[in-house]
């Protein structure tokens, strides 16, 4: 098994934050109708690579969603003073639903809660269960 990945183990994906990250870490990109596609790109790449050679029993894949948290009732300035996405960025987070759809994985989002707390509760839950459980997010929190 590669990379020390067990049959009997869990990767969950902080698509978010990924997709940040690819979009800000390969260069500019654009399909032939000049759609951008370089976080499609990267993060198509990163799902396949976990999926295809390090094959684990479970490959989920956790979404931040729009509506305020309940860290935003908590302190109603969290996040307040954040820049909204790029539109390049933003262009590129239906293409990446659909990647995902096609690669028939599910999508963990729940109303009220960001990506990283549902996938905490998950690898608790993983854990529970005997998984090996692994996190594949560059979000530092």
């Amino acid at each position: 098994m590669a990379s020390g990945i067990s049959p009997g183990s869990l990767i969950l994906v902080d698509a978010h934050a990924l997709v940040y990250q690819f979009f800000h870490a390969i260069p500019a990109m654009s399909a032939p109708d000049g759609r951008p596609t370089n976080a499609v790109f990267g993060f198509t790449r990163d799902l396949m690579y976990m999926r295809d050679e390090l094959k684990p029993a479970y490959l989920l894949c956790a979404f931040d969603r729009a509506e305020p948290t309940f860290r935003s009732e908590l302190y109603p300035d969290y996040k307040a003073h954040r820049t909204p996405p790029p539109d390049d960025l933003c262009a590129q987070i239906e293409p990446i639903h659909q990647v995902i759809e096609g690669m028939n994985l599910p999508v963990l989002s729940v109303a009220g809660y960001e990506a990283d707390d549902v996938m905490a509760t998950v690898a608790l839950a993983g854990r529970e269960r005997g998984l090996d459980v692994f996190l594949c997010t560059s979000d530092k929190d």
